[in-house]
């Protein structure tokens, strides 16, 4: 849902935002939001399979 959400912060951004630095800011701020919720997940399943008795 996160992602969702900030697809379309971005997507709106591009067709209807003004030049602002506000819509920067915004644009910016969902990206990073979705770096790091993917980063999250990848990153998080790796330290859990690594923590798990599989893998010892």
């Amino acid at each position: 849902m996160t992602l969702l959400l900030c697809a379309f912060v971005v997507v709106y951004l591009l067709f209807q935002g003004d030049d602002t630095r506000l819509n920067e800011t915004l644009a910016n701020g969902a990206f990073f939001l979705a770096g790091s919720v993917i980063g999250a997940y990848v990153f998080g399943a790796t330290w859990d399979y690594k923590n798990s008795d599989e893998v010892k």
